[in-house]
């Protein structure tokens, strides 16, 4: 896979750590590309927004 073939990228984040800016670099380049970015339901409040909140099953199937 290359990366103009990456049309999704899923966002875990760190239960302690804030994540936040390295999150504002993902949008970015996920805004730049078209490039979907998915963050479980749990993760959702420490990623902040331009990132799709889904279930943590949805999660694990895309």
């Amino acid at each position: 896979m290359t990366a103009s073939e990456i049309t999704r990228v899923g966002v875990v984040a760190h239960p302690r750590k804030p994540v936040r800016d390295s999150v504002d670099v993902l949008v970015s380049f996920a805004e730049r590309r078209g490039v979907e970015l998915v963050v479980r339901e749990t993760d959702a409040a420490q990623v902040g927004a331009g990132v799709a909140v889904v279930s943590d099953a949805e999660f694990a199937a895309r």
